[in-house]
Protein backbone atom coordinates (compact mmCIF):
# COMPACT_ATOMS: atom_id res chain seq x y z
CA UNK A 1 0.00 0.00 0.00
CA UNK A 2 1.15 3.53 -0.64
CA UNK A 3 3.12 5.05 2.23
CA UNK A 4 1.32 8.33 1.60
CA UNK A 5 -1.87 6.60 2.79
CA UNK A 6 -0.67 6.81 6.38
CA UNK A 7 -0.45 9.82 8.66
CA UNK A 8 2.41 10.53 11.08
CA UNK A 9 0.82 8.19 13.63
CA UNK A 10 0.56 5.32 11.15
CA UNK A 11 -3.21 5.62 10.77
CA UNK A 12 -4.84 5.09 7.37
CA UNK A 13 -5.91 8.36 5.70
CA UNK A 14 -9.54 8.53 4.50
CA UNK A 15 -8.76 9.46 0.86
CA UNK A 16 -10.24 7.68 -2.18
CA UNK A 17 -6.84 6.23 -3.16
CA UNK A 18 -6.25 4.88 0.31
CA UNK A 19 -9.76 3.45 0.50
CA UNK A 20 -8.96 1.47 -2.68
CA UNK A 21 -6.67 -0.69 -0.56
CA UNK A 22 -8.08 -4.02 0.57
CA UNK A 23 -8.53 -4.86 4.22
CA UNK A 24 -5.51 -7.19 4.02
CA UNK A 25 -3.23 -4.24 3.18
CA UNK A 26 -2.83 -5.06 -0.52
CA UNK A 27 -3.30 -2.35 -3.13
CA UNK A 28 -5.92 -2.82 -5.86
CA UNK A 29 -4.16 -0.71 -8.50
CA UNK A 30 -0.72 -0.45 -10.02
CA UNK A 31 1.45 1.80 -7.88
CA UNK A 32 4.17 2.14 -10.57
CA UNK A 33 2.45 1.81 -13.94
CA UNK A 34 5.72 1.76 -15.92
CA UNK A 35 7.06 -1.25 -13.97
CA UNK A 36 6.57 -4.94 -14.88
CA UNK A 37 3.32 -6.48 -13.65
CA UNK A 38 5.15 -8.90 -11.33
CA UNK A 39 7.10 -6.17 -9.51
CA UNK A 40 7.37 -6.61 -5.76
CA UNK A 41 8.48 -3.41 -4.09
CA UNK A 42 9.42 -2.16 -0.66
CA UNK A 43 9.32 1.63 -0.72
CA UNK A 44 10.57 3.37 2.38
CA UNK A 45 10.96 6.75 3.96
CA UNK A 46 13.76 8.87 2.52
CA UNK A 47 13.44 7.20 -0.89
CA UNK A 48 14.85 3.82 0.24
CA UNK A 49 13.83 1.16 -2.33
CA UNK A 50 13.92 -2.58 -2.87
CA UNK A 51 12.51 -3.82 -6.17
CA UNK A 52 12.18 -7.50 -7.07
CA UNK A 53 11.04 -8.63 -10.54
CA UNK A 54 10.92 -12.43 -10.80
CA UNK A 55 10.30 -12.45 -14.57
CA UNK A 56 13.53 -10.51 -15.15
CA UNK A 57 15.62 -12.25 -12.46
CA UNK A 58 16.18 -8.74 -11.13
CA UNK A 59 16.71 -7.26 -7.68
CA UNK A 60 17.43 -3.54 -7.18
CA UNK A 61 18.19 -1.93 -3.83
CA UNK A 62 18.52 1.82 -3.40
CA UNK A 63 19.68 3.54 -0.25
CA UNK A 64 19.94 7.28 -0.73
CA UNK A 65 18.30 10.63 -0.43
CA UNK A 66 15.26 11.73 -2.45
CA UNK A 67 16.02 13.20 -5.91
CA UNK A 68 16.39 16.99 -5.99
CA UNK A 69 12.97 18.62 -6.19
CA UNK A 70 11.19 15.53 -4.82
CA UNK A 71 11.70 15.76 -1.08
CA UNK A 72 8.72 13.57 -0.29
CA UNK A 73 8.37 12.17 3.19
CA UNK A 74 6.50 9.14 1.89
CA UNK A 75 7.52 6.05 0.03
CA UNK A 76 6.84 7.00 -3.61
CA UNK A 77 8.90 9.46 -5.60
CA UNK A 78 9.48 10.54 -9.20
CA UNK A 79 12.37 8.08 -9.22
CA UNK A 80 9.97 5.11 -9.27
CA UNK A 81 8.32 6.10 -12.55
CA UNK A 82 11.49 7.39 -14.24
CA UNK A 83 13.57 4.34 -13.32
CA UNK A 84 11.05 1.85 -14.68
CA UNK A 85 10.33 3.88 -17.84
CA UNK A 86 14.05 3.87 -18.68
CA UNK A 87 14.66 0.23 -17.71
CA UNK A 88 11.71 -1.04 -19.74
CA UNK A 89 12.69 1.13 -22.75
CA UNK A 90 16.21 -0.31 -22.59
CA UNK A 91 14.80 -3.84 -22.86
CA UNK A 92 13.20 -3.11 -26.24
Amino acid sequence: MSGSCFDSLGLLKPTAECKAANNDGSFTGSLIKSAPADLIAALGLGDKKIYIVPSLDLVIARHGTPPVGDETQYSESKLDVTLWEKLMAARQ
